[in-house]
């Protein structure tokens, strides 16, 4: 450590390296697979490469503003930078999920179309029918873990692959000719059942990888956080954002002695 003086406040990236172009591919918390580092929900954690994977932040950077970077918000703006030439003159955006508090943000705050896989069980007919000629991009924004068929679920139970590629095959067969996919979801070992033959036919292009948070920061720092919540409360936080419970989207993790008057905790 060359650079931060002692007692700087500083942001840590959720993926971590020493590269200098800042393209990492790291994670902590993601055991062997990721470099075996511990993860981050504690009071005191061990940063690699201080100097690179510590971002600077002034005082007048709120905590709401300064976590935004973590993860999510870098990983989507990392999706917009793959295929920012064909988003950028959009006129239409469409949000899939099968989580009704996200797709009603989705449609009510950000004002883009919607559909609820629970509700519409053909993604790509759906897709077909509001978009006849085919998406310009897809992004795979789910990854690998969450299996929807019985057929996937089956397999990943039994070990017979690791990864989906449920989300991924309706990504690629949405798209128009020549189209482009996008993947932000996170996948890490094999999966039966694409569909490589028609992918090859409709000759369309993909872009995969961590997004390089680094290089990024500097751009993402405008979001809203809905909850706050104690460490010791980790565990619970984890299983209201698996269940969707009470709106919950993203939470913000504080120390148990914090004063609660700066932000209040959130009644759950």
């Amino acid at each position: 450590m060359t650079v931060l003086p002692r007692d700087s406040k500083v942001h840590i990236t959720f993926t971590a390296g020493g590269c200098a172009e800042k393209l990492h591919a790291w994670w902590p918390g993601y055991g062997h697979l990721m470099g075996e580092y511990p993860g981050t929900l504690a009071e005191f954690v061990r940063v690699p490469f201080a100097d690179v994977n510590c971002l600077p932040l002034p005082d007048s950077i709120s905590d709401e503003k300064a976590i935004c970077l973590r993860d999510n918000l870098p990983i989507a703006y990392h999706a917009f930078c793959q295929v920012g030439d064909v988003i950028l003159g959009a006129n239409r955006v469409i949000a899939i999920s099968g989580t009704t508090d996200r797709l009603d943000v989705d449609r009510d705050s950000l004002g883009i179309e919607v559909t609820d896989y629970h509700r519409d069980n053909d993604v790509v007919s759906k897709l077909a029918e509001m978009v006849p000629d085919g998406l310009d991009v897809a992004i795979d924004c789910t990854g690998a873990r969450y299996a929807k068929s019985l057929s996937h679920k089956v397999q990943q139970a039994r070990y017979i692959e690791s990864d989906t590629p449920e989300t991924l095959t309706e990504c690629s067969k949405s798209l128009k000719y020549c189209g482009r996919v996008t993947i932000v979801g996170t996948y890490g070992g094999t999966a039966n059942g694409f569909p490589v033959g028609q992918f090859h036919i409709n000759h369309p292009s993909m872009d995969a990888g961590f997004a390089p948070v680094q290089k990024l920061w500097q751009d993402c720092l405008k979001v809203k956080f809905l909850h706050h919540m104690r460490l010791s409360q980790a565990s619970r936080a984890m299983e209201m954002m698996d269940k969707s419970e009470v709106n919950f989207i993203k939470c913000i993790l504080r120390f148990d002695y914090r004063d609660e008057s700066e932000q209040p905790y959130s009644k759950i």
